[in-house]
């Protein structure tokens, strides 16, 4: 079937150069012919896009009707006349003739139905139904969904395949999809047995069962993994390194391998902080010791000697004593009687 476009060519005159001859005057028409020339006015007319042929200079537009033209090349020649009656010089400007349908989009069919099958090809519409996603076959493209059972089919790789039919009646190509059918036992997760008891042992193993008990932190032994929790006396126990056994016992009476863990065992004095006596008195002396006891007595500051380390406070008078130098002494006495060394202080 013969399409027809339509062409729209518009001409826009920004400087028109004529000869000699048409120099100055206005136009007085314009024709135009494809291909083959008629002869000077016998074109087809076309007129000034504001309706008269008044200037020098003009604008146009013109509608082609190309139905009767071949397609491929043609040429499309424009010419002017003057007020004088005189034809110029023929404009030319090729162009290209399509057949209209070369631009249609060409869709295929609609689908209408859609099938699968597993490795082997039951024949076109034996396969099993397909449906459509939207919830109806009505384009050219369409996403189908469905499912499949694989129960019947041996471990294993298979292959999964897809066709679909237009609403011509034809049917695809079947797309086809390799899968694995594996044993549905191979994706589960064996847990191993509830634990139901805990016991722990130093050094040596009395037996199982016959250990110290633990108990769980969250008061019922009711799962494969659990905290346990126990106190262990070691008064019995020599000092030096000794190992704390612990192992538990499933739902089924097992019991499993005992976790060891070194520990050291102290005399428990080794730990103490030994803190000396607590100072009850202070005194001072300058230059000569006069012996424990008998220097001049300095006062706590905080008002009570009851601390193993105390601030003394005093005065020391020295106008009986001579321009020079001279070392005052401070010693302290603890709370079982002893006095400390004097600390010496030149001044």
């Amino acid at each position: 079937m013969k399409t027809y476009v339509r062409v729209f060519i518009e001409i826009i005159f920004l400087s028109f150069l004529i000869n000699s001859a048409l120099a100055q005057t206005y136009l007085n028409a314009g024709e135009y012919f494809i291909n083959t020339d008629p002869g000077e006015g016998n074109g087809i007319l076309f007129y000034p896009k504001d309706g008269n042929f008044d200037s020098f200079l003009e604008e146009f537009q013109i509608i082609i009707s190309t139905s009767s033209l071949n397609e491929g090349v043609n040429t499309l020649f424009i010419r002017f006349k003057d007020e004088n009656g005189n034809w110029g010089k023929v404009l030319a400007k090729p162009f290209v003739v399509r057949d209209a349908s070369a631009f249609y989009v060409h869709l295929p069919p609609k689908l209408t139905n859609a099938e699968y099958f597993v490795d082997n090809d039951p024949g076109e519409g034996n396969g099993t139904g397909l449906n459509v996603v939207d919830g109806n076959f009505d384009g050219v493209y369409e996403s189908v969904i469905g499912s499949l059972n694989t129960s019947a089919l041996s471990e294993g790789v298979h292959t999964l395949f897809v066709r679909m039919q237009d609403e011509n009646g034809n049917w695809g190509k079947a797309l086809a999809k390799p899968f694995v059918v594996r044993d549905a036992s191979a994706f589960y997760v064996h847990l191993p047995p509830k634990l139901s008891h805990a016991e722990y042992f130093v050094d040596n193993d009395p037996g199982e069962g016959n250990g110290t008990g633990l108990n769980v932190v969250d008061g019922n032994f009711d799962g494969v993994y659990e905290s346990v929790i126990g106190s262990l006396n070691t008064l019995s126990l020599s000092e030096g390194i000794h190992t704390l056994f612990v192992r538990m016992q499933d739902e089924n009476g097992n019991w499993g391998k005992a976790l060891a863990k070194p520990f050291v065992v102290r005399d428990a004095s080794a730990f103490y902080v030994h803190l000396p006596p607590k100072l009850t008195n202070a005194e001072y002396f300058v230059d000569n010791d006069p012996g424990e006891g008998n220097g001049t007595g300095l006062n706590v500051v905080d008002g009570n000697y009851d601390g193993v380390y105390e601030s003394v406070i005093g005065s020391v008078n020295t106008s009986s004593l001579f321009e020079g130098v001279h070392t005052l002494f401070v010693r302290m006495q603890d709370e079982n009687g002893n006095w400390g060394k004097a600390l010496a202080k030149p001044f």
